[in-house]
């Protein structure tokens, strides 16, 4: 416990350092990193360590911890690094390299559990400083309150961000990702390479099965912004982004394969909807949804998948209804977690009723938000895990409705319709 709390103040002021070198280059506020970081820190460990009063359990992030442990007792046990007694799944492309990296800090420092929760909180933190600055890019606000505002009222960010699951990695990635796109919607081309590379790699690194599906069209939206340029496209550089995204097309089927492993990707789809579907499996707190499929999916023999997606489309947007709502604690957090993504989707709607801020970056996002729940809908069966996962979506729609919210108060910081030169010189 002592070197867990050691380890764990040791990350506070290693990410507390990133975070102010970067909030100063950026020249943003570092308010919302702190107070966010505060914040979940002391939500996580109210709700992980098991003398709280608040204490909720470790759930499956349980399962991450005793892999992890696992997988560093062989290692002081002298066995192979993947020898099958101690590795109950592959670990990549499996559930990621987060199992990895547990048995690594506890391998150094003993049982960790304090400095787990600190972490994960303060990696969500500071994608929310990459969140400040693709905001800054899009629409030439610096959001303080209004992101704090945002991100603390997030049932799903507060119950999953600061526990031992792989979520906040995994939003940290996509939202490096959506700053890469706002780079490269500015001309900084070589800014947008750097952090897509780093939103691939780390996607892919901590969640490769849903990852893959966030990846590719965000690689592809990141090429596609990048070639038209802020509406001004020239002729080498269209041809050279359609090149790209026609290799990216042909490479998607083998590519998913090897990171699903699975050769049906039907098969696997449905085997992971059913799974979800069973709580004593998933992170699902109590209730799970059984999303009918309409009869005329079975009627097409092709794309299912998709007609089944669109049919359970509502119930990620729009659920629970009012005929599903029970009487359990429960549903009143799911009730809030849909009134916050449909704040975040309205409020990014009437952004783009703007001429002023409808370009193609700003499309963009909110097209890879509907995508992403389309993708999502193929396989959420739970209401919990719809909470869990629709926060990926819900990323992509916060500079947008942080643009609107900013504008309609007329609180602007800072109006950058030009990049900063530091950053288009070295674009």
């Amino acid at each position: 416990m002592i070197l867990d709390s050691i380890l764990a103040a040791t990350i506070i002021v290693s990410v507390g350092c990133v975070g102010l070198f970067f909030a100063r280059k950026w020249q943003l506020s570092l308010m919302p990193f702190w107070v966010i970081a505060s914040v979940l820190i002391l939500v996580g460990l109210l709700a992980q360590l098991s003398g709280s009063p608040f204490y909720l359990g470790l759930s499956d992030g349980g399962f991450y911890l005793d892999w992890g442990f696992k997988i560093s007792e062989a290692w002081r046990g002298g066995l192979p690094w993947n020898d099958k007694a101690v590795w109950p799944g592959a670990v990549w492309p499996g559930k990621g390299l987060w199992p990895l990296a547990i048995a690594v800090l506890n391998y150094f420092f003993g049982p960790v559990l304090i400095s787990l929760v600190v972490l994960n909180a303060l990696i969500f933190a500071f994608s929310v400083i990459l969140l400040q600055k693709a905001t800054d890019l899009l629409s030439g606000y610096r959001p303080k309150w209004t992101i704090i505002a945002l991100v603390v009222s997030s049932p799903p960010v507060l119950l999953w961000a600061p526990t031992l699951f792989r979520e906040a990695i995994f939003w940290f990635g996509i939202s490096a990702g959506i700053l890469a796109i706002a780079y490269f919607y500015r001309g900084a081309n070589s800014f947008g390479v750097g952090f897509l590379l780093l939103s691939v790699t780390v996607t892919l690194g901590i969640r490769p099965n849903l990852g893959v599906a966030i990846v590719y069209p965000l690689v592809v939206v990141g090429i596609t912004v990048w070639a038209l340029n802020k509406g001004r496209p020239r002729l080498g550089r269209t041809l050279v982004g359609a090149t790209l995204v026609a290799v990216l097309i042909a490479t998607v089927l083998p590519v998913s394969n090897f990171l699903i492993k699975t050769e049906n990707v039907e098969r696997t789809v449905v085997a992971t909807a059913d799974g979800l579907a069973n709580d004593r499996v998933t992170t699902s707190l109590q209730n799970s949804l059984e999303a009918p499929a309409p009869g005329v999916c079975d009627q097409i023999s092709y794309l299912p998948l998709l007609c089944d997606s669109l049919a359970r489309l509502p119930f990620l947007m729009f659920g629970p209804f009012l005929w599903e709502i029970g009487s359990e604690p429960i549903w009143i957090v799911l009730i809030a977690s849909t009134a916050h993504f449909l704040f975040l989707l309205t409020t990014s709607v009437l952004l783009l009723f703007q001429k002023r801020t409808r370009t193609v970056a700003s499309l963009s996002l909110l097209g890879l938000s509907l995508m992403t729940l389309v993708v999502l809908a193929a396989v959420m069966t739970n209401y919990g895990i719809i909470m869990r996962f629709r926060v990926g979506a819900e990323l992509f729609l916060l500079p947008l409705s942080l643009g609107f919210l900013l504008g309609f108060r007329g609180d602007r910081s800072r109006v950058s319709h030009v990049i900063e030169r530091r950053d288009s010189g070295r674009g």
